[in-house]
């Protein structure tokens, strides 16, 4: 497996840096986003996000809509001190997220968490190459009748 890219969109730059550090300590490359629209602008670029869902010019849940629209489903990983376990399930439950942390975390739910979503990044990698293989296959077959 590459070393996958992870796009942290958070607005506490404490929290951002540890959070960061933490998984490039892991091994994967880490980009770091401010606010929402900056991390849409940086979306296209990662293999998964840890997404804050308070952020300065719009939620994260307005964010997960706005790329979820978009035809993109990767790997997202919420984050949120004022939300409950069970109010996240509840409010995103359908933008299909690979998990929820409630914060504070430890270093150890971001290292399971990240792991999973990575996981999950390279099966969607796969899935992805296999269909354009597959399209390529009846491309071609199409051209012999």
């Amino acid at each position: 497996m590459d070393k996958k890219k992870v796009l942290v969109i958070e607005d506490d730059p404490a929290i951002a840096a540890a959070l960061g550090r933490r998984l490039e300590n892991l091994g994967y490359r880490v980009t770091r986003a401010g606010t929402a629209k900056r991390g849409m602008d940086l979306v296209d670029d990662a293999d998964l996000v840890f997404l804050d869902m308070r952020l300065p010019d719009y939620s994260g849940e307005v964010w997960l809509e706005r790329i979820r629209a978009a035809g993109n489903y990767i790997p997202v990983i919420a984050m949120s001190a004022v939300l409950s376990r069970d109010e996240a399930h509840d409010r995103l439950e359908k933008f299909k997220i690979v998990d929820f942390m409630e914060k504070p975390f430890t270093l150890q739910e971001v290292a399971e968490k990240a792991g999973r979503a990575a996981e999950l990044a390279e099966q969607m990698k796969f899935v992805g190459h296999a269909s354009l293989r597959l399209k390529g296959f009846i491309e071609r077959q199409n051209g012999f009748h």
